[in-house]
């Protein structure tokens, strides 16, 4: 997918726990803009995608931090 960054929305860390491991992560949110086609090829850093509405945001296993993100951008974008 070919987008263009528009700006970033927002920064916040987390842990991700392992059985044989503890990492500390940044996340880092942006607004973009697609362009081109809507087609989504996954890499091997990537489990699953989805292009969600405002209305459907709570039906996905998302951390507090990364709903508050997008909500973000779709206030940006209206």
């Amino acid at each position: 997918m070919d987008i263009d960054p528009i700006m970033p929305v927002a920064v916040f860390e987390f842990k991700v726990e392992k059985p044989n491991e503890v990492r500390d992560a940044t996340q880092i949110c942006f607004l973009v803009k697609l362009i081109g086609s809507r087609e989504v090829t996954l890499s091997s850093e990537h489990q699953n995608y989805a292009w969600v509405k405002v209305s459907d945001l709570n039906n996905y296993s998302l951390s507090k931090e990364t709903k508050e993100a997008i909500m973000q951008a779709f206030n940006l974008v209206k």
